[in-house]
């Protein structure tokens, strides 16, 4: 019984790893190219700030002054490696 168990858990767990493969990539891959953009010479903090997440957060009508907290927590570090 135990050993049926443990299997079906292996399966749901590699199954889930398996569909968050994808994610996890195009995070990574979106986040090289926001560093990259905001490396640019011409590119200030504050237009980095409206292209990654402002204009996103004006669209839908999201008051950034609600996420700033997650946003302080997470961090905005553009000259993060």
């Amino acid at each position: 019984m135990a050993d049926s168990i443990r299997d079906i858990r292996v399966s749901i767990l590699t199954t889930m790893l398996r569909r968050l493969r994808p994610l996890i990539t195009t995070a990574a891959t979106t986040l090289r190219w926001n560093r990259k953009f905001a490396a640019l010479p011409n590119i200030t903090e504050q237009g980095a700030k409206n292209v990654i997440y402002g204009s996103a957060a004006a669209f839908y009508n999201i008051d950034l002054t609600h996420l700033q907290p997650h946003i302080d927590r997470v961090g905005f570090e553009l000259n993060a490696a």
